[in-house]
This record gives C-alpha cells, sequence and structure tokens, in this order.
C-alpha cells in the first residue's frame, strides 16, 4: 500500500511540477528570467568575467545502432528509425576557472557573478525545472560560506545514478589531464545518494573528496567539468574511463546469467503486469532482480557476469557500461517514451540490442504482452544459436 501511494503522491507532484514547468519554460524560450543569464564558456563575455577554460578532451563520433531485435509494427518501425538519429560527435570538454563563484546544495546550481555556464550544466534548460530555478533564485538571498578553492564535481541531477555515472562523474577526466589541480578537493554535498559515495571510493577519488552540508557557498576559486556529450546521447570517452577505472568491483554475491531487471519499486515506468510475465521469464530462465537491493559493487558484477539482460528503461541499465561484448539486451519502452541512452551503451560495448513498446496504465506503468515477450526472447536466442 505505501508504495501505490507513494506513486500517486509522485503524480500529483510532477502535475503540480509540469503547471509551474509551463511556465518556466515559456520564460526560458523567450529567453527571459535566468535564460538571460546563460553564457557560453567560449563567450567573450564570459572572458570579460574571468572565466577561463582549458580544454582537454577532444571531441570523438559517437556510435549507434539499428536494433537486432524487435516486433514488426508502425510504433517498432518509428522507433527503429529514431534510434539511428542523434547528433554525430561528441564535445569538446576541460576545465572551466572561474574566481568568486556561488553554488548551492543540494541542488549544485552554480552563479559566476549573476552568469550561469551554459556547458557545466547537463542540459541548459534545466532552467524549466521549478526545483533547480528555485535553487538557483534563492541562492542570493541565502547566507554564503566562504570557500578557498575546489573543483566542483556534483551538479544538477547527480541524485540520478545514470546522470551521476555517466554525465558527472566522468568528467573527472579532464581533472586527471590536469596535474595543477591534483591537490584540490573535489566537492560534493554530503546529502548526495549513497552510489555517490561508492563510485568515488571504487574509482579511487574519495580522499579527494570533500563532503559539504546543503546550503550557499561562495568559492574564491571554483573549477568546473564541463559536459561530454549532448544529452541522452553517451561519450564513449566516458564509458572507457569508467571501465579503466573500475577494474575490479570485490563482491560476494552469485550472479545469474540471465537477469530481469524489475522495477516492481519505482514509482515511475513500471510493469503494472509483472505477475503475468514470470511464466516467460522463469520458462527462459531469467531471474529477477531489483537493482535498489545492491550495493554498486555487486550491480557492476551482475552486468559484467550476465549473458541476457531485460527489463523496463531504467537507471539501473547504467550498469550496461560494464557488460562484456556479446551480452544480449531487451529494453522495454512505455508507448510514448523513448530515450536512445541504452542503445548507446550496447553499440559502444558490442552489446546485441533489442526492445518492446508496451502500452501505458495508471500512476506511470505500463503493460507488457506474454506473448510479445515470447516472441523477441526467441528472437534472440536463435540469433545467438546461428
Amino acid at each position: 500500500m505505501s508504495l501505490i501511494v507513494a506513486r500517486f503522491r509522485h503524480h500529483i507532484k510532477v502535475l503540480v511540477g509540469n503547471q509551474l514547468g509551463w511556465f518556466l519554460s515559456k520564460q526560458y524560450w523567450r529567453g527571459k528570467g535566468p535564460a538571460t543569464r546563460l553564457i557560453s564558456i567560449f563567450s567573450e563575455q564570459a572572458k570579460t568575467i574571468g572565466v577561463k577554460h582549458n580544454i582537454l578532451v577532444a571531441p570523438v563520433p559517437l556510435k549507434q545502432l539499428a536494433p537486432n531485435y524487435s516486433l514488426e509494427g508502425k510504433t517498432e518501425t518509428d522507433y527503429q528509425r529514431r534510434f539511428l538519429s542523434g547528433a554525430e560527435a561528441t564535445h569538446r570538454a576541460g576545465i572551466v576557472s572561474a574566481q568568486n563563484v556561488c553554488i548551492s546544495f543540494p541542488t549544485g546550481m552554480h552563479q559566476v557573478g549573476n552568469h550561469i555556464l551554459d556547458e557545466v550544466m547537463l542540459v541548459p534548460y534545466l532552467l524549466t525545472n521549478p526545483k533547480y530555478y528555485f535553487g538557483l533564485e534563492s541562492m542570493r538571498f541565502m547566507p554564503k560560506r566562504s570557500m578557498d578553492e575546489g573543483v566542483l564535481l556534483s551538479m544538477p541531477w547527480h541524485h540520478n545514478f545514470y546522470h551521476w555515472m555517466i554525465e558527472i562523474l566522468p568528467r573527472l577526466i579532464s581533472y586527471d589531464r590536469c596535474p595543477d589541480l591534483q591537490h584540490v578537493p573535489l566537492i560534493v554535498p554530503k546529502s548526495a545518494p549513497k552510489f555517490v559515495a561508492e563510485s568515488l571510493k571504487l574509482t579511487g577519488y574519495l580522499p579527494k573528496t570533500v563532503f559539504l552540508e546543503n546550503g550557499a557557498y561562495r568559492f574564491k576559486k571554483l573549477h568546473m567539468l564541463s559536459r561530454l556529450a549532448p544529452a541522452t546521447e553517451v561519450s564513449p570517452d566516458a564509458v572507457d574511463w569508467l571501465n579503466r577505472k573500475i577494474v575490479s568491483a570485490s563482491s560476494d554475491f552469485s550472479v545469474p546469467k540471465r537477469v530481469y531487471v524489475s522495477r516492481d519499486d519505482a514509482k515511475i515506468r513500471f510493469v503494472s503486469n509483472e505477475s503475468e510475465l514470470n511464466h516467460v521469464l522463469k520458462e527462459f530462465g531469467f531471474e529477477k532482480l531489483l537493482m535498489g537491493q545492491f550495493s554498486l559493487a555487486d550491480q557492476i558484477n551482475i552486468f559484467r557476469s550476465a549473458d541476457f539482460i531485460l527489463g523496463p528503461h531504467g537507471a539501473a541499465f547504467t550498469n550496461l557500461a560494464f557488460s562484456k561484448p556479446g551480452t544480449k539486451f531487451i529494453e522495454f519502452f512505455s508507448n510514448g517514451h523513448y530515450s536512445p541512452s541504452y542503445n548507446r551503451f550496447c553499440a559502444i560495448r558490442g552489446l546485441s540490442y533489442g526492445f518492446l513498446v508496451g502500452e501505458p496504465t495508471n500512476l506511470g506503468g505500463f503493460t507488457i504482452r506474454p506473448n510479445h515477450l515470447r516472441e523477441i526472447i526467441t528472437q534472440a536466442l536463435r540469433s545467438s544459436a546461428q
């Protein structure tokens, strides 16, 4: 019952947030409100306020993959077409440095004077999200603790496992390539989810990290790391960096070879008729797992060891970054929802990719037909037998 209540509350929160977001979106696209304070780190305006950048990561081509397995239908054809579209290359990225920079936690919003640096944000349209809008605007009224120097590692969306592991943490590529900054601490909010500290420990950066209480801070000098790739795309450099940094993750968990990653405990994008799928999953030897029950090390080992992974789209599939070449992966979408991110993982890591599209239900769930699941699993297994 508590999960149903949580889903309902989340649904109401989203509806209210969407109303506020609609107003903020109108401001943003008209170039009003905080959007007027967005500037590029490469602009002349950035130079005039003392922003310096040091480009350390060159662009590389982005990889796309035609789905190996899917059903036939108009919706499926549309999804297949979209998987083969997108940006052509990653961004040039590096260290961005400025003086007298204000930041607020837990949101991770920043201001240089009265300006927001575009390339530091994951996406600039975060300014249309009420949470980050108020995190930014309230900063001016908050007392600020004075700090000397730091490297801002946590920024908006750091609380999300995917965004942290793929779009934020690997920005340390630039930090690694800047010897002059190795004595400067990495700045992270103490309120960050536990996977943040776990990932910093596994990658070796925990001793260099300072965890700050929520509130506002003014840094005499702050270094920020610019984004590696466009939103929803995946930088091959980021995936390579993660695998070089986390060569092994100690775990005692006995890993199944065929894994169904459930979102039975999630507020959105859960399979409403999961109980109807159980007999199909058992028929093909899949074990149901909830990734939230495992440590980061266990999750990495699950994905490194599994031969066949499937389930509804969600942040847990970030761990595909560690899957071995040849692994089969089938992703479930609710009709109308689409993201190419995990297709990109498969292209980068040499995985086989498939997808199923289900029909939306109440409170953010969707259904998958058992016969569709059986058909696509059979497709995948036949392809490996050929």
